[in-house]
């Protein structure tokens, strides 16, 4: 369940971008006004995630990135499609080189 008066909070001291901002940076674009705003309840929703993930014991933190509008079922989709990850590859080929290497000795 989403915290509006959190994620407002988290917003205000600067910790995460408000969704318009987000929206703009990641040049996000919507069919209609209620895939907006669904588009929108998403995020904030993810901004609590990665908040309650971020104050827990991890050795890693999270962030937001162009994939927080995404629900974590349209992002495992997107990725078990490898979609993501041949993007990745064809954007930075030490990527790439560095898979094959892990490929070739097995630990892939």
């Amino acid at each position: 369940m989403i915290r509006p008066t959190l994620i407002a909070t988290l917003i205000y001291k600067g910790f995460f971008p408000t969704f318009e901002s987000w929206y703009r940076t990641n040049e996000k674009s919507y069919t209609s006004l209620d895939e907006y705003s669904q588009r929108a309840w998403i995020y904030h929703g993810n901004l609590e995630l990665i908040h309650n993930h971020n104050q827990g014991n991890y050795t890693w933190n999270m962030r937001v990135n162009s994939f927080a509008d995404l629900t974590a079922e349209e992002y495992s989709e997107y990725s078990i499609n490898n979609t993501w990850i041949s993007t990745w590859n064809m954007q930075d080929d030490s990527l790439f080189e560095r898979s094959e290497q892990f490929h070739e000795k097995g630990q892939c």
